[in-house]
């Protein structure tokens, strides 16, 4: 599905408040990274990986509501981002998509998570805030 497919199924919307919402979600991304850490260092490391997806959500939800939408979506969430935003996570789109799917099965399916998976997915998402902060800035 594409960012029309995501519009038309209404998994993406336009919502004129979304653009005062950028800010309390870097502060979100930036609480979760901090709790992916801290879980990290007490060898919580599934709670460290959904930790640290949640902080790259979040970011990514920044940058939606930049533009004045909203996601109902984590799928449609990445698609939206990779359309509206072409150049500024090109390289980094399949790592975004597999942590998503990652996460899926991390909540859902109950499967282990190494260290260092939560080490990858922590760097992966200090990397988007950081990204996304200058962006916004």
């Amino acid at each position: 599905m594409n960012l029309h497919g995501c519009i038309q199924e209404g998994y993406i919307k336009k919502d004129n408040s979304a653009p005062i919402r950028v800010e309390n979600s870097l502060k979100l991304a930036e609480k979760f990274l901090k709790a992916a850490v801290k879980n990290l260092e007490i060898k919580e490391n599934t709670m460290g990986e959904i930790a640290a997806y949640n902080s790259v959500f979040h970011s990514l939800r920044a940058l939606l509501f930049s533009r004045g939408y909203k996601e109902r979506s984590h799928y449609c969430l990445m698609v939206a981002v990779e359309e509206l935003f072409p150049e500024l996570l090109h390289d980094h789109i399949q790592a975004l998509h597999r942590v998503r799917m990652r996460r899926h099965q991390v909540q859902y399916d109950g499967i282990e998570v190494s260290e260092e998976e939560v080490r990858m997915v922590i760097n992966l998402a200090r990397e988007i805030l950081e990204k996304i902060r200058n962006f916004l800035r």
